[in-house]
Parts: C-alpha cells; structure tokens; sequence
C-alpha cells in the first residue's frame, strides 16, 4: 500500500501555522485532527511530485462565517460565505522549485466553521472529514492545480479521492445517506 511506504520513507518537512477560532476549538475532535493535518499535508504533496525531500510552509486560519464573508466579498467579489478560500504565494510554475526551499510560505488556507457544518449535515459526513477534504483541495490549489478546465477539475477531484481514501474518507463528490 502506498501509506505504508510513505510512512516508513516520508523526509518531508512540513509546517503549519495555525490560527483558529474558539467554535473550531470547541468542536469535538479538534485536537486530533489538527495533528493529523501534517501527515495531510505530507500526503498532498508526496502524492503530487513522488518526492519525499520537500519543505512547506503553509498558513492555515480558521475562521467563522463572518469573516469569511468579509474575505469573499473582498478578494473574490462574491458578497457570500464560502466554504474555502486558499491564496498561493507563488505560480504553478515557480511551485516546484519552491517545496525544496525551507522557509517558503506557500500561501494561505481559509476554512469557514458554519458553512463546513452546514455542508457537513447537509452531505451526512463526518465534520472534520469534510473540513479535510476541504485541505487538501486548498493545498492543492496552493502548488499549482486548478479546476477551471474540465481535464484539470476530474485531475484535481481524482487526486483529492485517492488522498482521502488514504486517510479513510470516503469519496466527497458524491453524496451518500449514511
């Protein structure tokens, strides 16, 4: 299995700086979730370049519906919450090179805590299943994938499936009664 050999080789050197909001704290297996995030994030990124001497920094904030609607309406011009915004530092191009320098920040990661619980009950999947998925579409949006094409949206929501069904997350693109 492809875990098995990332676990016993990964060299990665990842680091999150986050920042979360007292209802994200509260939430019941918070805690193990945020330290699950690094082999995530390792994951991610071994999984898009098969290299395991990387080096990431990323920013992750977690924030509640307000705020990510202030942060929509500015930068996207889209007066709504959003579930998900993630802002790269440096262009699909340049990324490469990039995971190989330590003390890059790759960009910043923004989850909304309502709507992901929304979208959570609405979909019937575990809170912080959708809140990884959710992640991992942000990191790879941040090293360079993108899903305004049709070829690039079934290659970002393939890649995203294996991801998370390396972690025991089931398919996100479908909806399920469970």
């Amino acid at each position: 299995m492809f875990m098995e050999k990332y676990c016993r080789m990964n060299k990665s050197k990842v680091n999150i700086n986050m920042k979360s909001g007292d209802e994200w704290k509260r939430e019941m297996g918070f805690a193990g979730w945020k330290e699950s995030l690094s082999n995530v994030l390792n994951y991610t990124i071994l999984k898009k370049y098969c290299d395991d001497s990387i080096a990431v920094e990323i920013d992750l904030q977690l924030i509640n519906d307000a705020k990510m609607k202030i942060l929509n309406s500015k930068f996207m011009k889209k007066n709504a919450i959003t579930n998900i915004l993630s802002f790269p530092q440096f262009s699909a191009s340049d990324v490469g090179s990039i995971l190989r320098v330590r003390g890059y920040i790759l960009g910043d990661i923004f989850l909304a805590y309502g709507k992901i619980m929304q979208e959570s009950h609405e979909f019937k999947i575990p809170f912080f299943d959708r809140c990884t998925h959710l992640f991992v579409h942000g990191v790879l949006h941040l090293i360079g994938m993108d899903h305004a094409l049709q070829p690039e949206e079934e290659e970002m929501e393939n890649l995203e499936i294996c991801i998370l069904e390396e972690f025991g997350i089931r398919n996100p693109y479908i909806m399920w009664e469970s």
